[in-house]
């Protein structure tokens, strides 16, 4: 019975004791800490992850602006081409047409009326 009391004694000390104790205070920052710097550094690898997907995504933006500028370009150029004088003369004579040569206008005399 002695060695049971004892026992619960020791146990209650501990307890005690357990509070009071600086390393179990100090266990406890660092558990703290380590948690702040894991929490800290997963959102680092999540925000640089972020920005390295957006730079991905604008650099794929940027070349697409850039093969539709030169499209755009190349449709400039093929419209100035078939609007040319020389595009132009060259489809009109391929239509074979007989050009004017002199050209006489009607021209009334006298205004007519018309009667019933």
């Amino acid at each position: 019975m002695k060695s049971l009391q004892k026992n619960k004694d020791k146990k209650r000390y501990h307890q005690s004791r357990r509070g009071d104790n600086p390393s179990n205070f100090f266990h406890s920052v660092n558990i703290v800490l380590f948690s702040v710097f894991v929490l800290v550094g997963f959102y680092y690898l999540i925000s640089a992850n972020d920005l390295v997907v957006k730079g991905v995504v604008m650099q794929g933006l940027k070349n697409q602006a850039k093969n539709l500028d030169e499209d755009k370009r190349a449709y400039e150029n093929k419209i100035l081409a078939l609007q040319s004088y020389g595009s132009l003369k060259a489809r009109v004579q391929s239509l074979d047409m007989v050009a004017v040569g002199n050209v006489d206008y009607l021209t009334i005399k006298a205004p007519a009326l018309a009667m019933k």
